[in-house]
């Protein structure tokens, strides 16, 4: 049989071959150029969009808040990437925000004790220095005599070391806070008693209590086993019942209690007849530096921080804590 046939075949296949597969190739180049393109141009998007949202590198941090990354289809697999992103974005402006917050909250606070000490300082540097005159008697010049000028100045470093103590008080309650929005664990939890420790912490207002009147009672602490940290919940307990003492009242009752909650945990209850929190109030106790206008009329000294600082040892410890209506209170 003649092969002719059959070569010529071959030969319109080797034709055939030549002509489209460097065709199909240069399709196959075209389509994957294509389909490359398409699907990396949204993560060229967010990689734009995250050059202007860090911007350059000499560039001043400013307050504004923090850009977005744009989303072309949240569903597919670099949308869900960009969520995420965003979702960190949007925490880090949180962050950020309550730092700036936390920080012109505190020079706040520390302006006024500061500006007090300066010029009481300023008065006592300012007060004239005069011969002693006949029987202690004033200076020709009208200046007061040498005792009353040292009563002054004496009175004024009262004042000075007052102001000082205070703010130095406020200062470790602000690096507390500062610790705690670090999230670094500060709580060494042990085995003991929460009772003990509650009235060996409260204890301490006795004589509080007294100079204000007010009545202190300790005879709920029942024998209570938990897991604490002792220095840390003597810093709550401090919190709670200087609170409870400042706005009670002469006359009136601050109680303190403790006692199993029958599901292997403790309940620590503060309960006093003072002025109370109004209720509209009661979810903003727990912000930093607020203070409702009925205390800081009743105390004005007081710096908002006791409450969050309460809190936040509630937490390390896993514990909540709430404000509520005293039963004796409620008619």
């Amino acid at each position: 049989a003649s092969r002719e046939p059959l070569d010529h075949a071959l030969e319109r296949m080797d034709l055939a071959l030549a002509v489209s597969a460097p065709l199909a190739l240069a399709l196959a180049w075209a389509f994957g150029f294509w389909l490359t393109g398409r699907t990396l141009r949204p993560l060229r998007a967010m990689t734009a969009a995250t050059d202007r949202v860090v911007g350059p590198p000499d560039a001043p941090v400013t307050a504004a808040p923090l850009g977005r990354l744009p989303i072309a289809d949240p569903r597919d697999e670099v949308g869900q990437l960009g969520t995420r992103v965003n979702a960190l974005l949007a925490r880090l402006d949180g962050a950020l925000a309550q730092q700036r917050r936390f920080l012109g909250d505190a020079a706040h606070e520390l302006r006024t004790p500061i500006a007090r000490m300066r010029s009481r300082v300023e008065l006592a540097l300012l007060a004239p220095a005069c011969p002693p005159g006949p029987n202690g008697a004033s200076a020709p010049d009208g200046s007061l005599p040498p005792d009353a000028a040292g009563d002054d100045a004496r009175a004024a470093l009262a004042d000075v070391a007052a102001d000082l103590a205070r703010t130095s008080t406020l200062v470790d309650t602000l690096l507390r806070l500062a610790r705690a929005d670090a999230a670094l664990p500060q709580a060494a939890l042990a085995d003991g008693w929460l009772d003990d420790v509650v009235a060996d912490a409260a204890a301490a207002f006795h004589g509080a209590a007294r100079q204000a009147g007010v009545t202190l009672d300790l005879a709920g602490l029942e024998e209570t086993p938990a897991r604490l940290d002792a220095t840390l919940v003597h810093h709550l307990v401090g919190v709670l019942v200087d609170n409870a003492i400042r706005y009670t009242p002469a006359g009136g009752r601050v109680a303190v209690r403790v006692a199993p909650d029958g599901a292997g945990g403790a309940v620590l209850e503060v309960a006093d007849d003072g002025i109370g929190i109004a209720p509209a109030d009661r979810a903003h106790v727990w912000e930093r530096f607020w203070r409702g206008a009925e205390a800081r009329r009743r105390a004005p000294e007081g710096s908002g921080l006791g409450l969050p600082i309460a809190r936040w040892v509630a937490e390390q410890h896993g514990a909540t804590i709430s404000v509520g209506v005293n039963p004796a209170m409620a008619s």
